[in-house]
């Protein structure tokens, strides 16, 4: 039935919602929003603003990270949990992340990397692969001495670790299923 036949659609295909659930809103992964946990990661994103730019203004603001963290997996599992055995799930989820983020990212990556050939210093490159496959925080984990690439880019860990959750979560949670993967989520922590 076309879209603007169907009562129950408004002219751009999308569902109604019953009339006790107005209040309710949907994101684009067909999971109900809860706009308290939107205003938490804001709040969360202010805090790390905040420490990075005065740390002696926000003392303990590095664990807005660590809640920002938890927020996103929440947010995530929930729409794996929800759209995970569905026909295609895993490439529409992979494409819609890195569309999401690693476009502005590397376009940052770059752009520092052409600002950096402008400055009359010695660039150091060594760090530079780390950069481009979001291993960075693996490798400082790893080497002690890790190269860094450019002090502008050393944000970017966060970003790292997740797109490597983005990578390796929906995997591990369709493999293992809802049960056993809890407890291989506590052994990570």
């Amino acid at each position: 039935m076309d879209a603007k036949m169907d009562p129950k659609r408004d002219q751009v295909g999308r569902r109604w919602l019953r009339a006790d659930s107005a209040a309710k809103t949907f994101s684009a992964d067909g999971v109900e929003r809860i706009p308290e946990l939107d205003g938490v990661r804001g709040l969360a994103v202010v805090a790390i603003v905040i420490f990075h730019g005065s740390p002696q203004r926000l003392p303990g603001g590095w664990a807005a990270v660590d809640l920002f963290f938890v927020l996103s997996g929440f947010l995530i599992t929930s729409i794996i949990i929800k759209h995970g055995g569905a026909p295609g799930f895993l490439k529409a989820f992979y494409v819609r992340r890195g569309l999401r983020i690693l476009p502005i990212y590397y376009l940052a990556v770059l752009a520092v990397a052409g600002v950096r050939l402008l400055i009359p210093r010695r660039i150091r490159w060594a760090g530079l692969p780390y950069t481009l496959t979001c291993t960075q925080f693996i490798a400082l984990r790893a080497f002690k001495d890790m190269p860094e690439y450019c002090p502008y880019l050393c944000h970017t860990w966060t970003l790292a670790i997740e797109e490597q959750f983005y990578l390796i979560w929906p995997l591990a949670l369709i493999a293992l299923g809802r049960r056993r993967v809890i407890p291989l989520a506590f052994a990570c922590i």
